[in-house]
C-alpha cells in the first residue's frame, strides 16, 4: 500500500515536472518572440527618426516641404532656439560663452574660437533679475507685457517658463515610454 502512494506520488511529481518544463520553455520561446517583436519596433523607430533628420535637414536647407511638417520643423526651430539660450545661460554662469559654429563653450575673452576658428562676438549683457520678492516688479513687468502685447518679458520669467515647459516634455516622454 505504502509502494502504491510512493508510485502515485513519484508519479504525480514527474507529470508536474515535465508540465512545469514545457511551461517554462514555452515561456521563455514566448519572450525570444516578444524580443524579436521589441528588435523590429527598434528599427522601425530609428527609420523613423532617420526619416525625421532628413525631412529636417530640407528645412533647414530651404526645400520645400508640406505645411504639416513645416510646422513640425518650426516647432523643432523653436526648441533648438530655448536650448540654445539655456546652453548661453549656462555658459554665462561660468564666465564663458559658446561659439556660434561648433556650440562649444568657451572663454568669454576670445575673438575667435579655439575648436574650430570660427569668429565668437562678445554676447549682449543682459539684465538678471535676481529677487522677484523685492517689490513685485517682475510679476508687474510681466502683467504689463501680457496687457501690450510686448513679446519683452524680464528673463527670470523667461526662465522659469522654460524650465516648467521642459518639466511638461519630459512627464511626455515619461508617459510615452510607459
Amino acid at each position: 500500500m505504502s509502494t502504491d502512494f510512493f508510485d502515485g506520488l513519484v508519479k504525480t511529481f514527474s507529470k508536474t515536472t515535465r508540465e512545469l518544463g514545457a511551461r517554462a520553455e514555452q515561456t521563455i520561446e514566448t519572450q525570444k518572440i516578444r524580443n524579436k517583436i521589441a528588435g523590429e519596433e527598434r528599427i522601425i523607430e530609428k527609420i523613423k527618426v532617420d526619416m525625421g533628420d532628413i525631412i529636417y535637414r530640407r528645412h533647414e536647407a530651404g526645400d520645400g516641404i508640406d505645411s504639416e511638417l513645416s510646422s513640425l520643423c518650426q516647432e523643432i526651430d523653436q526648441h533648438l532656439l530655448k536650448i540654445r539660450e539655456f546652453k548661453d545661460n549656462a555658459a554665462n554662469l561660468k564666465g564663458q560663452k559658446i561659439c556660434p559654429s561648433c556650440e562649444r563653450e568657451v572663454d568669454m575673452s576670445v575673438s575667435f574660437c579655439p575648436y574650430c576658428g570660427t569668429s565668437c562676438p562678445n554676447p549682449e549683457p543682459t539684465e538678471v533679475v535676481e529677487d522677484a520678492e523685492d517689490d513685485g516688479s517682475l510679476e508687474q513687468e510681466s502683467e504689463v507685457a501680457e496687457e501690450t502685447g510686448d513679446a519683452a518679458e524680464p528673463e527670470g520669467v523667461q526662465q522659469e517658463e522654460a524650465v516648467e515647459e521642459a518639466e511638461k516634455q519630459q512627464v511626455e516622454e515619461e508617459k510615452v515610454e510607459e
